[in-house]
């Protein structure tokens, strides 16, 4: 019961005084109304009017708030708003107040507004704030003082702006506190609450800073009056999802000068990008960093400098940048940017510096080290310096597992890049600009192809590179043991690598002591394989695949022995280019069983199912029987290279189709050959002995010697067509002409006039009851293709015979 008394007289205690506060308030509320008038008209050179005063107990309870309503200020040049307010809310102390003295503890603005302004004639309405004349007889009421501690601000907006020195600040404070104590001469302050950024232009030529932003404050101030002082201790200032830590200090005495740090340990890059000026960010948004910065800002110099000095630091452990649809993971960075690098000049984009000292990360999966600096922000010069040092193994994602196989050796790579960046346009959609120098190598390496079973071993490369075009200094690798050298030029690498569009030219000149071609021509059966792998989907894509398969070659050839199983060629050299995936061959030469062979021609494409192809050349002078050695008998069993001696020399014109182990298909076949055979001779040849068990018994068929043969032959598929020739022999004359098939059947005939046989040995020749053997008849002998072998038989043809048919001989094999 005590206690519940104690507590009513409490709090009718309370009422009591505040309703006795009030009423001394009240007394005093015309002398308030005046004082305020005459302090504000003593301290403002212009136009200053307040509608009324108004005193409430409810807004503090238990102080008293004394509001003035509609308070406006205006300069006395332009007669331009200053200040406007709609209420003003004095809290008086109720203690003092008990005893008259009227002592203000807050102060809190509502709907209010700041403006101040400087004009290009140097005129600013800070001056309503000067002191007028000292001839006002206007005296004060000693009865108000003031012991502010708090200061409330509910949607209060700033603005300044400096037509002169292009400066404009706008913001606004939505609702905030400020608490104020007074400790050794110093005020110490807090302010907290929310606020909204309008934007801030140190200079408006160059955008704003913080345009069109909310924001969440927490500062910690002191201000120290005799120096005039303003300190800020670690403070923050959240501006959308960002937290900046802040502190500094501003010195108003002359010169008045600044010092403010600003750090955000986890900046996201897109939001401090919008912070910025309109420029800035325009330019930071055509590249993408995602992942934590830290980054810290000096801003430092006189406050009447058109630009503080600006020293920035940014760093990030484990970042991703992405630029020109290219990324790069995995990112440490280290960098700093300056706006005065040389101390005898202002602040300046032209007196800047942004330079990334570390720029560590992985490209395609690659580890790559840049660094870089750009000069003269007003029109910037960029330097990039780039490496890449990595095991040709960790390369292997960047080519097909099923077409290559890497598994030795290292990837250099090094390059310096210099830009006016006004020039440097989109890469991807037009021309490098600046100037570009680098060298790639590669040392000891090691590659399989395995669709063709080629091991290229002891790759050693230098390549110096520019903007446009590669030079093969040197290149030396083992294909399958055969060493090759190369020299040239590949032209459009970059502009490829940036367009791919553009395809790359290279123009070569390679050297081989010896090769064997043989692996070339040989498939890998894993190839099959290959259209199931390739439909696996990879983190990364196959850059060298496409790169290599752009790659227009024009090639230089020159090798000194070319082997290709046992066919040997010696002093090959020609021009062989390639062009969608095909291959060009021009003015190929070499030496060859004992004569020469040229050549020209193309194979369309080199992969996938049929490879069409035509070449045209010329043999000469060639050891006919190394010929069919070299070339395995053109892969037919009736003449072999032993059963040949002779001097060859032809035109031909050869086309068809290769399949995937580059055989020919017998089927596509085409072309046709002029031939001229001296000193000719066909020995042991079996087939021709079987004529003399029905003919000509008492000649020697094994040895058999022409004289020069003039012959053209025209191939269809599987068939020979064999025009009409006249073969003189050591055994006998007579006409070859027919068809001779590669397949079974066969239409091949001798023709063997018997005007030119012996007497005796047409008796031999078998007849027929009403055949005549006269002068003009003929024996036929035809070839049959059994199994390889050519088997004859024998017919009799009367071409005076009435029915002119043809009569074939019982005993014919």
């Amino acid at each position: 019961m005590r206690i519940r008394k104690g507590v009513k007289y409490g709090l009718i205690t309370v009422i009591l005084l505040a309703i006795l506060a009030y009423s001394v308030a009240f007394f005093y509320r015309v002398e308030i109304l005046r004082y305020v008038n005459t302090e504000l008209n003593k301290k403002v050179k212009g136009e200053v009017s307040i509608k009324d005063v108004n005193l409430t107990i409810f807004r503090h309870f238990p102080d008293i708030s004394l509001t003035l309503l509609d308070v406006l200020i205006k300069d006395s040049l332009y007669h331009r708003e200053t200040f406007k307010a709609e209420k003003i809310y004095l809290q008086l102390d109720l203690q003092k107040l008990l005893f008259t003295k009227l002592v203000v503890q807050s102060v809190f603005l509502e709907n209010a507004s700041i403006s101040l302004f400087q004009d290009g004639n140097g005129y600013s309405n800070l001056s309503v704030l000067k002191s007028k004349p000292t001839g006002d007889s206007t005296k004060a009421s000693s009865s108000l003082s003031w012991m502010v501690q708090r200061v409330g601000l509910h949607n209060v907006s700033f603005s300044y702006e400096d037509t002169l020195k292009k400066k404009n600040f706008q913001f606004q404070f939505i609702e905030n506190t400020y608490r104020i104590q007074d400790k050794d001469s110093t005020w110490q302050m807090q302010m907290a609450g929310n606020m909204y950024f309008g934007g801030i232009g140190f200079n408006t030529s160059n955008g704003r800073f913080l345009d069109d932003k909310k924001a969440v404050v927490d500062f910690q101030l002191a201000f120290v009056p005799a120096t005039k002082q303003l300190l800020i201790y670690p403070s923050k200032l959240l501006v959308e999802e960002e937290l900046l830590e802040l502190s500094g200090h501003f010195f108003f005495t002359e010169p008045a000068r600044m010092q403010l740090v600003i750090e955000n340990k986890r900046a996201n890059y897109a939001q401090v990008a919008s912070m910025l000026t309109a420029n800035i960010t325009k330019v930071l948004n055509k590249y993408q960093i995602q992942g934590p910065l830290n980054v810290k800002a000096t801003l430092s110099g006189e406050l009447k400098s058109p630009t503080p000095h600006a020293h920035i630091i940014f760093s990030s452990e484990k970042a991703q940048i992405k630029a020109f649809s290219k990324n790069m993971d995995d990112v440490q960075l280290e960098g700093f940017f300056d706006n005065q690098v040389k101390n005898t000049e202002v602040p300046h984009d032209t007196n800047s510096i942004l330079q990334m000292n570390r720029l560590d990360g992985k490209f395609y999966g690659l580890p790559v080290n840049l660094s870089f600096k750009a000069v003269d922000l007003k029109a910037p010069k960029l330097t990039l310096n780039a490496g890449m040092d990595v095991g040709v193994r960790d390369m292997e994602e960047w080519l097909h597992p099923i077409k290559f196989k890497l598994s030795e050796g290292r990837f250099k790579l090094n390059f310096d890049y210099q830009v006016n960046v006004q020039e440097f346009k989109d890469p991807l959609r037009s021309p490098l600009a600046g100037k570009l120098n680098g060298v790639l190598r590669i040392i000891n390496g090691r590659c399989r192809l395995l669709t063709r079973d080629f091991d290229f071993n002891k790759i050693n490369a230098e390549i110096p590179f520019d903007k446009t075009n590669a030079h093969l200094t040197k290149l030396n690798f083992q294909v399958n043991q055969s060493q090759i050298h190369v020299l040239g030029e590949l032209k459009n690498v970059l502009p490829f690598l940036l367009l791919p569009k553009q395809a790359i030219k290279a123009d070569l000149q390679l050297h081989s002591p010896f090769f064997d071609l043989e692996p070339v021509l040989k498939k890998d059966p894993n190839q099959n394989n290959f259209a199931t792998v390739s439909m696996v989907k990879t983190k990364y894509p196959y850059v060298l695949d496409n790169i290599l398969s752009q790659i227009e070659l024009a090639v230089q050839v020159n090798i000194q022995k070319l082997q290709l199983r046992k066919f040997i060629g010696a002093n090959f050299t020609g021009h062989v280019s390639t062009q969608n995936n095909g291959i060009q061959l021009n003015n190929i030469r070499m030496q060859t069983s004992e004569g020469s062979i040229l050549m020209d021609g193309y194979v369309a494409k080199v992969e996938g199912g049929a490879n069409p192809f035509n070449i045209t050349g010329s043999v000469s002078g060639v050891d006919v029987s190394q010929f069919f050695y070299s070339c395995e008998n053109f892969n037919q069993r009736v003449i072999q290279s032993d059963n040949l001696k002779g001097k060859l020399d032809a035109n031909f014109n050869f086309k068809g189709e290769f399949d995937e182990g580059f055989k020919v298909v017998p089927e596509s076949m085409g072309g046709f050959f002029n031939l001229k055979l001296k000193d000719g001779g066909l020995y042991n040849f079996e087939s021709l002995q079987q004529i003399s068990k029905i003919i000509f018994k008492k000649r020697d068929f094994m040895n058999i010697k022409f004289a020069t043969i003039n012959n053209s032959f025209t191939l269809q598929g599987k068939n020979l067509k064999i025009d009409r020739t006249e073969i003189a022999s050591s055994v006998l004359s007579f006409f070859v002409e027919g068809t001779y098939s590669f397949a079974n059947n066969t239409d091949l005939s001798i023709q063997v006039p018997l005007s030119n046989l012996k007497k005796r040995e047409k008796d031999y020749v078998p007849t027929n009851e009403g055949v005549y053997s006269d002068v003009g008849n003929s024996i036929y002998i035809r070839g049959r293709n059994k199994e390889g072998k050519l088997h004859f038989g024998l017919d009799l043809f009367n071409r005076y015979a009435k029915d002119k048919s043809k009569l074939d001989q019982k005993d014919a094999l």
